[in-house]
């Protein structure tokens, strides 16, 4: 990317976050969606990256698609990339570190072509590809999968090619294998800073 790329594209993200007014939206109160769409940024790695934490099986895209209450759903998604971030600030004035990532780990277990692979659900994940790639460029330093089922395939295959490289390599999917999931994540994360439902030890406070 040469220098001119990369000024156009901090214009549109500078642009993008006075439009979506992102600078309050940590603040925001979306307590309904964060019952029914569950997610956590209470962990740190051993560098000081925070740990971000999906209980993506949970999320039922379908029925807020249906709903055409998708800008919702995707305002807290914007919501969670910054909140990410924001820990990583954070992080970075507390440790005196170069923090400058994160990293998430998705939980699948309950995911369902259905619910999370119709056709109305795609512009979630088209939100959160672009969205990350555009806003929050190298923001990921891995995406972690886990109790990912087999269909997950026929999600992954469409929007894969809307993915940055940076985003493709970030990524590791996984089945329902404990040993080999826990394998990859905690050579950075100690598992009291993992919740037990992501294969830790931590304590859930919320």
């Amino acid at each position: 990317m040469n220098i001119n790329e990369a000024a156009k594209r901090v214009r549109v993200a500078h642009q993008w976050r006075i439009e979506n007014r992102i600078d309050g939206i940590v603040g925001e109160k979306m307590l309904e969606l964060h019952k029914r769409f569950p997610y956590y940024s209470d962990g740190i790695d051993i560098d000081g990256r925070p740990v971000v934490t999906w209980d993506y099986g949970r999320w039922d895209i379908r029925k807020m698609a249906l709903a055409g209450s998708m800008p919702q759903l995707v305002r807290y998604l914007d919501k969670i990339l910054e909140d990410a971030t924001t820990k990583v600030r954070d992080q970075r004035n507390v440790t005196q570190k170069d923090v400058t990532q994160y990293i998430v780990i998705i939980d699948g277990h309950g995911f369902s072509l259905r619910t999370h692979g119709c056709l109305s659900c795609f512009p979630f994940y088209y939100a959160f590809i672009t969205h990350t790639d555009m806003y929050y460029p190298h923001s990921g330093y891995a995406v972690y999968m886990i109790n990912v089922p087999k269909v997950f395939e026929t999600v992954h295959n469409v929007i894969r090619p809307v993915m940055s490289p940076q985003i493709r390599d970030s990524m590791e999917i996984h089945g329902h294998n404990k040993d080999e999931w826990r394998r990859g994540f905690l050579k950075t994360i100690p598992l009291d800073q993992i919740r037990k439902q992501f294969g830790g030890t931590k304590v859930n406070i919320n």
